[in-house]
């Protein structure tokens, strides 16, 4: 074999690897893309169950309300649950307060510890935030249950509670 040939061979195996090195990398970017596809289906998959759980907990509350409607006004009007009320059925408000209270600390941790990159579940976030210092605003019955339980919660939620407005406040001390 002479140096021509020997050239002439070293240039088409170097020729093959560079087509071979362009191949692996278009793969490589097709399985880049693949994962990116899949990571926001997995995404979009995590959030719709975190919807679900909190959905489900609201229905739990509406429950409440269904069976007995005179409650409302102690978390959506201002009122002030009456002294006079019956033992069972002031247990009966403090336990639906508490649930109140669990719920909202469900959305806090839920909104912290999941992907909140997108417009979408940035906007579903503030919208539950929005509800969330509604009640807070016009049921002293729940704040004043969260204030005696203050240790049972994080702290972004007991912001959200003691300071009805303060959704900025509730995010800082989130961390974001």
């Amino acid at each position: 074999m002479t140096w021509e040939a020997v050239g002439a061979l070293s240039g088409l195996v170097s020729s093959v690897a560079a087509v071979l090195a362009l191949i692996a990398v278009f793969y490589a970017l097709r399985q880049w893309q693949e994962s990116q596809r899949q990571t926001v289906l997995l995404t979009n998959a995590n959030m719709a169950t975190v919807y679900q759980h909190v959905a489900a907990m609201m229905l739990e509350i509406n429950r409440y309300f269904l069976e007995h409607p005179e409650w409302k006004p102690y978390f959506y009007d201002g009122e002030e649950v009456p002294g006079r009320m019956d033992k069972r059925e002031r247990e009966q408000i403090e336990t639906l307060a508490e649930m109140f209270a669990d719920f909202i600390d469900l959305i806090s941790v839920l909104e912290q510890t999941t992907e909140s990159h997108s417009a979408t579940a940035r906007r579903h976030w503030a919208e539950w935030y929005t509800y969330v210092e509604s009640v807070v605003e016009t049921s002293p019955c729940l704040r004043e249950f969260v204030s005696r339980r203050e240790s049972w919660y994080d702290q972004k939620m007991r912001v959200l509670v003691s300071s009805p407005t303060a959704s900025d406040d509730a995010q800082s001390a989130a961390g974001g």
